[in-house]
């Protein structure tokens, strides 16, 4: 209802709810956005590969966390900061100013974070087999990349490019 309201608000903007489209829909919506304002730290994530410059709009730390990993907390605001609307406002023209710079480093926090989940997977393998010391390990190299299952060759392109 919300969204719904800022897009009457807004002289009837297109809103794009989960009621309505399903989140192939939406993850497609999002990553062709030329800016993402968002409290929901899912689109956020979906729209990180395709590059899209965002402003995280924070109830809570996860936001916060992903920009601030990033070394952009500036596009961070919170929801109960004074002068919101203000410092929304200063924030978007910046985003148009320099939105391809800061889509792009969102595209290469992409990468990092696929690399360190693959790492995740070597010590999870490595902390069960010192458990159970009879766990057979699959044969593959020990390498971040082999404990990832199979990537869209969007996520490839995105390897690729970091």
């Amino acid at each position: 209802r919300a969204c719904e309201a800022l897009g009457e608000r807004l002289g009837g903007a297109p809103t794009f709810v989960s009621d309505e489209h399903t989140m192939f829909d939406l993850v497609a919506i999002l990553r062709e956005a030329k800016v993402l304002v968002s409290s929901r730290y899912h689109a956020h994530v979906c729209s990180m590969p395709a590059g899209v410059p965002a402003i995280g709009v924070s109830m809570d730390e996860r936001i916060a966390n992903l920009l601030a990993e990033r070394g952009q907390s500036e596009l961070c605001l919170t929801v109960d900061e004074p002068f919101l609307d203000e410092r929304l406002g200063a924030n978007l023209a910046a985003l148009w100013a320099d939105g391809q710079a800061v889509g792009a480093h969102a595209r290469r926090a992409v990468a990092g974070h696929l690399r360190r989940m693959g790492e995740m997977g070597i010590a999870l393998e490595d902390e069960v087999v010192r458990c159970y010391p009879a766990f057979a390990r699959l044969p593959r190299p020990r390498a971040w990349d082999a404990y990832l299952p199979p990537l869209t060759p969007g996520l490839e392109a995105v390897l690729e490019q970091a």
